[in-house]
């Protein structure tokens, strides 16, 4: 069975688009402005990697209780470097608004749920997953 779902990278390079995109428009204003998006779209693209990564990995499993405790495991993995992401972001010597972080991250969420309901309002082929 072929181990990668098209869709994975895909999903990272929309991402990344959207971050850019906010990064384009707001990093003319201030720097501190395009730090605190940047910091608050990483917040959610580097977990997301890493889940990603697990289901990349786990479309060849033999039964339904294999996959859905991988992805269990990817989800708590997932919570756990996000918690140290925001640790670590806490902690830059460089002035951030939180605010414009948990906005980004918040933005970076909806966008990738919108995406993922697009693609499933677009999928006929339900084997793919």
């Amino acid at each position: 069975m072929h181990n990668e779902h098209p869709l994975i990278p895909v999903f990272f390079s929309l991402q990344c688009l959207i971050l850019g995109a906010l990064l384009a428009f707001t990093v003319p204003i201030e720097a501190n402005v395009g730090r605190s998006i940047l910091a608050g779209g990483l917040l959610h693209i580097l977990p997301s990697v890493w889940h990603w990564y697990v289901v990349k990995n786990n479309f060849g499993v033999k039964s339904s209780h294999q996959f859905v405790n991988a992805m269990r495991r990817g989800q708590f993995i997932k919570f756990i470097l996000t918690a140290i992401l925001v640790i670590m972001i806490t902690r830059l010597p460089y002035p951030l608004d939180y605010r414009i972080i948990f906005v980004t991250f918040t933005i970076m969420i909806l966008g990738s749920l919108g995406l993922l309901a697009y693609v499933q309002s677009r999928q006929t082929d339900i084997s793919a997953f």
